[in-house]
């Protein structure tokens, strides 16, 4: 999202300076780190769940989040994936808050993506993941978004409802605007049948 006018905009925050800077502090400072603490949370404790390999620390400048089922190592010895599902941004050039992306009042979205994973090269990944398109359909069904980006050829977004936001913040009450998220990992689980099959082709391939 872009300002229409950023001369009047800018004059605005300037005239405002006070107001706007105390709540640009709030929002890195308190807000968007109880709002990715249950974000870090709700993923983790997916991932134990379902029996899954990964980690999510979003916070202190880590943006580290990613899991991948058991069965898409390339070698389990060596723990090394063929591909994983990641959280980040559908478009990296964003000078947005990470809450306005999450929150679709951004520059980009945040979401999960299908992605090459540590154990394999670029060639490989390139050379067969083209294989997915004859499940094109199924994947935008899942509500997945084809990107232009070969290595993270799938996105799928997460997108809280800011109003819901704002109350859950104020009652220190999450479980209801979480729920987009919820459904987002619970996607990915139903939908990883699909990508097995690039996995598996790859990993063929590979050995």
């Amino acid at each position: 999202m872009e300002t229409t006018n950023p001369r009047k905009a800018g004059a605005l925050i300037i005239n405002n300076l006070s107001m706007f800077n105390e709540a640009a502090i709030l929002l890195e400072q308190q807000i968007e780190v109880k709002v990715f603490e249950i974000i870090e949370e709700i993923i983790n404790d997916w991932i134990k769940e379902n029996g899954w390999e990964g980690s999510a620390e979003w916070l202190n400048g880590e943006e580290n989040i990613w899991m991948s089922p058991r069965e898409w190592y390339l070698f389990e010895e060596d723990q090394l994936h063929i591909a994983m599902f990641g959280f980040g941004y559908e478009h990296e050039n964003s000078f947005s808050y990470n809450i306005a992306d999450l929150c679709n009042c951004g520059q980009s979205r945040l979401g999960f993506y299908f992605a090459k994973g540590d154990g394999i090269k670029k060639s490989f990944w390139k050379k067969y993941s083209i294989s997915e398109k004859e499940y094109l359909d199924k994947l935008e069904f899942f509500g997945f978004k084809k990107t232009d980006d070969v290595e993270f050829p799938w996105f799928i977004p997460v997108i809280l409802d800011n109003i819901k936001l704002a109350s859950a913040y104020e009652n220190d009450d999450f479980d209801d605007v979480m729920q987009p998220l919820h459904e987002a990992l619970d996607t990915l689980l139903k939908a990883k049948y699909l990508f097995d099959p690039i996995v598996k082709e790859i990993s063929t391939a590979v050995k």
